[in-house]
């Protein structure tokens, strides 16, 4: 175990502000109504305050619909309608190089949608580079992954903050006041760093915000990160969501290069499997 961290930069995305317009908006039709009306109604007409209330409201319905509707649901058809949830079909994860895209699973209210996993999935497939989705409902199915020598590529999607990942489930009328989470925090990687091998790319597409009751705040990158050329990484300054990660992918895709898988794969070969990590 070593308590040294690589340096990263962590990215701004400005997109993770607009759900803010949901709130915001209405807030400031009231104060542009009051301010025109009752503080100086001479210096404005009836048809500009209406004009000013109309395009905040929209811009609010737009940043709701596009936040909670139309990314996770494009996101959501790609990934229910792709075949063994992995490319090539007969993909063997124990023994082909491949991105992970692992999925915090979170159960009920919670649970967030793939917003951009059709940017990503439309990509690797038209590139032809490897890929499994990784569906996580608890921390020992996320250390699986990380074990896997072969998955040097991590996309994380779901809730966490900057140091960890979160999991989160709808609580019941007789359970009210018990926790209904549990949490990852990748200190824990690094007290075990022997048993996890060193990634080529890590994303963290979950929020990044630093957790104030947390004391672990150190990103995956800076702890699992190979130190390479080679290497890159992904860690925003702040929350995310989902219009802020489709965004991020669309950006991030356009960098990746990978190893193609041959034309000649024969993809109607049953799946080879999930591979055990010891």
């Amino acid at each position: 175990m070593t308590n040294e961290h690589t340096t990263i930069v962590f990215s701004d995305n400005w997109c993770s502000y607009l759900p803010y317009a949901r709130i915001i908006g209405p807030i400031v039709i009231i104060l542009v109504i009051y301010l025109f009306t009752i503080i100086i109604p001479s210096l404005v007409t009836l048809l500009h305050l209406l004009t000013a209330a109309v395009i905040f409201l929209i811009i609010a319905i737009l940043v709701f619909f596009l936040d909670f509707v139309y990314y996770p649901q494009i996101g959501n058809h790609s990934v229910n309608s792709l075949k063994n949830q992995q490319f090539p079909e007969d993909l063997n994860p124990c023994q082909q190089d491949h991105d992970a895209f692992v999925i915090i699973h979170s159960m009920g209210v919670y649970f967030l949608g793939y917003a951009g996993f059709d940017i990503l999935i439309n990509y690797f497939t038209s590139e032809r580079y490897a890929f499994k989705i990784y569906h996580c409902y608890n921390p020992e199915d996320f250390k699986k992954v990380l074990k896997n020598e072969r998955a040097k590529y991590i996309w994380i999607f779901g809730h966490g903050w900057r140091g960890g990942v979160t999991f989160k489930w709808t609580r019941s009328i007789s359970h009210l006041l018990t926790p209904n989470k549990s949490q990852l925090s990748y200190k824990k990687i690094q007290d075990e760093l022997e048993k996890y091998p060193k990634k080529l790319f890590i994303g963290q597409f979950h929020c990044n915000h630093i957790a104030k009751t947390i004391p672990d705040n150190v990103s995956l990158p800076e702890i699992l990160l190979e130190t390479s050329n080679d290497s890159n990484y992904y860690v925003s300054n702040w929350k995310m969501n989902t219009i802020s990660i489709w965004f991020a992918i669309r950006k991030l895709v356009k960098e990746v290069k990978r190893t193609e898988v041959p034309i000649t794969v024969n993809e109607n070969e049953p799946n080879a499997g999930g591979c055990t990590i010891i």
